[in-house]
């Protein structure tokens, strides 16, 4: 591509993404004021601040109540773990790519490590999943839900700019903690058969880990320009209601439409 091309290039991806984000403010998803809103304090408080609904609807999910309160189908969690396992394995990968595009050095070991703990969960979420699926000898086929979540963070690791691809990757940490402190504030262990499972939800440590990257996120965000910062937000959001349909997919047992 010549680089006459690329000016305008830019200028269009520019616009697009602005354009999306003036999508999410139109649906209610973005404050009006987010501009005077946002400049006032960190991101990471502005972001979450948005991005409380969408977390509210996750934890209000019957896909989460019923893993709580252990009368969520068997079909259903083993379907979820099986797209647990295609979206893990996706998501170490954008942690490293975009890790090697972040400039500062505590960042980029930040998100390595971060890789490799998912590279660890994504191994547990495997035995888990054969411990209920014996007879299975594979994964569950990748879901549409499942493939736009991990197509829209790998998408975002490599072209996006950094600051919308930190804020991309982020509602994994931050959503999953909202949703972890419900679980073990409401959960019932008796007679649960995903008690194993849900052990792990609410620990403190993990909350601390949600702080840190959350807190990468308004470092990042520190010296962009309004419309930067907009966009920044927009792609939070995004992934947040990702978030909420890979749930709901679960719960609807998604598969891909038939071809007619």
């Amino acid at each position: 591509m010549s680089s006459k091309w690329m000016p305008w290039a830019s200028n269009m991806i520019s616009r697009r993404r602005l354009l999306g984000a003036a999508t999410l403010m139109a649906t209610g998803s973005l404050a009006p004021n987010v501009y005077a809103y946002g400049l006032m304090r960190p991101w990471a408080e502005e972001a979450v601040g948005l991005a409380t609904p969408l977390a509210a609807a996750c934890v209000s999910h019957p896909f989460v109540k019923g893993l709580a309160d252990g009368s969520l189908s068997e079909e259903r969690f083993v379907y979820y773990i099986g797209q647990n396992i295609h979206y893990l394995m996706a998501y170490q990968k954008s942690l490293r790519a975009l890790s090697r595009r972040m400039e500062a050095p505590n960042h980029r070991k930040r998100f390595d490590d971060w890789a490799d703990e998912t590279a660890a969960s994504e191994q547990y979420t495997r035995d888990v999943y054969a411990s209920f699926s014996p007879g299975i000898p594979d994964i569950l086929i990748v879901a549409p839900t499942t493939q736009l979540y991990m197509g829209w963070e790998a998408q975002a690791a490599t072209f996006l700019p950094v600051h919308e691809a930190v804020a991309a990757m982020l509602p994994c940490f931050w959503s999953y903690g909202e949703v972890g402190r419900f679980v073990a504030k409401t959960k019932k262990t008796q007679g649960n058969r995903y008690a194993d499972w849900i052990a792990g939800y609410g620990d403190p440590a993990y909350e601390k880990i949600v702080a840190e990257a959350m807190g990468i996120g308004s470092d990042v965000a520190r010296d962009l320009t309004p419309s930067e910062r907009f966009a920044m937000t927009a792609a939070f959001l995004r992934s947040n209601r990702l978030e909420w349909m890979f749930w709901d997919a679960a719960w609807r047992l998604e598969t891909w439409p038939a071809v007619r």
